[in-house]
């Protein structure tokens, strides 16, 4: 029997452990992966990351893969000049990251 790759599990076990519409948490979301199945699968979603990068590349992803009927909120990202100062004065290297990933396009 051939092995499922990491990549597709989501794909494969979301559908035999919830339901359309069930709520789907990824509490380490990494590049998406996760969310991105849920969405597919009409499930809702809650994701979460501790860096700035992967949570760009999330929102990238998602808005590529569904062009239109996707609607999300972002929260924690810095949303005006004092929120993005007040970044880069607690962990610059994640203002780095924000800043690569859009800086809030």
């Amino acid at each position: 029997m051939d092995e499922l790759p990491s990549h597709k599990w989501p794909g494969y076990f979301q559908p035999a452990s919830s339901n359309e519409g069930d709520v789907v948490l990824d509490p380490f979301c990494g590049c998406g992966t996760a969310v991105h199945a849920a969405q597919k699968l009409n499930r809702q979603w809650m994701g979460i990351d501790i860096t700035h990068l992967a949570i760009s590349l999330i929102e990238k992803r998602l808005k590529d893969a569904f062009k239109t009927g996707l609607a999300f909120e972002v929260l924690g990202m810095p949303k005006d000049l004092d929120a993005a100062r007040d970044l880069a004065k607690r962990d610059k290297y994640q203002f780095q990251w924000w800043a690569v990933g859009g800086g809030g396009d």
